[in-house]
């Protein structure tokens, strides 16, 4: 017995051991990880390190070997980041590990200019890896491709993340909420709201259907459809509280522009009854002053006024 237990603990050290026969890591991996939230960053590294060193090859390795690279990003030692997360990337290819290692050097290859390096690794992993992280790369790729003006690339990998991944709601939303901006981008209006109006349909009593209803009243304003956006906007104000307040502010200013300021007065008036402090009510007062003082026009500037709160 004795025997046995000194062969266990000798493999332990050297992560050969079966799981149930190794020291648990999960106390010190936490302290770590507090480290690391914390910004105690050289801290974290020095645990990661040894960790890497002791257990050659196994589970705690990958796993050390990871959240060692985005320490050593953080220090700003990217060449050493670089280097440990191309190991775990090699070593540990098919573990969620080695995968979200290439994530990370996908993202340094961006941060570094090397965006024909960021597209080739991203859609790599879009193809090989788990189902938990291909759909995050692929979307990453198209979120990157749209950055770049490489609009129809962009259309074609969110349509390939929708079609991969039929069954995952979130990524046919991100798919078509994805697509709806780079139509957006193109002038393709007609496009872009029925792509919104769709995603709105995935979850329709969740918060994202608010923000896909916002964006589909404000493409039928832009068109000058006034009684649609007011529908929608109504809408949203009805059954979603935590967004009322935005679709009010806009609903008065779709009123304005149909000339029903009596309207327009009651919903600007609400977003202040709601909460005088916000940031829809600051732009509520601004419309309604532009209104009563007879100013056809949508006047305020909303990121100097949301930076203001």
């Amino acid at each position: 017995m004795k025997k046995t237990a000194a062969i266990l603990f000798a493999l332990s050290l050297s992560g050969l051991a079966p799981a149930w026969a190794r020291p648990s890591l999960a106390g010190p991996f936490a302290a770590a990880a507090a480290d690391f939230q914390k910004g105690n960053y050289s801290s974290a590294a020095r645990f990661y390190s040894d960790v890497m060193a002791t257990y050659k090859g196994s589970d705690w390795e990958a796993q050390a070997g990871l959240f060692l690279g985005q320490c050593l990003i953080h220090l700003g030692k990217t060449d050493q980041a670089t280097s440990i997360l191309q190991y775990v990337a090699q070593t540990f290819p098919q573990r969620e590990e080695g995968q979200e290692a290439q994530m990370r050097l996908a993202e340094m290859a961006v941060s570094d200019g090397d965006v024909a390096g960021a597209e080739k690794i991203y859609s790599a992993l879009g193809s090989q890896a788990s189902a938990s992280l291909a759909p995050w790369a692929l979307l990453d790729l198209a979120n990157l491709q749209a950055r770049r003006h490489q609009y129809q690339k962009a259309l074609d990998t969110f349509s390939r993340l929708g079609s991969q991944f039929p069954g995952l709601p979130w990524t046919l939303r991100e798919a078509l909420t994805g697509k709806a901006k780079v139509y957006r981008k193109l002038k393709r209006d007609g496009e872009a709201l029925q792509a919104y109006q769709q995603a709105a349909k995935i979850s329709p009593d969740g918060a994202a259907a608010a923000q896909d209803l916002l964006e589909s009243a404000d493409l039928y304003y832009q068109a000058g459809r006034f009684d649609k956006a007011v529908e929608v906007y109504r809408k949203v104000a009805a059954g979603f509280p935590n967004d009322s307040a935005e679709a009010l502010a806009f609903l008065g200013r779709a009123y304005h522009a149909q000339g029903k300021d009596i309207q327009a007065r009651a919903a600007f008036q609400k977003v202040q009854d709601q909460d005088a402090s916000s940031i829809w009510a600051d732009v509520a007062r601004h419309w309604a002053q532009d209104m009563e003082q007879g100013e056809k026009r949508d006047g305020v500037n909303l990121d100097s006024l949301i930076n203001s709160h």
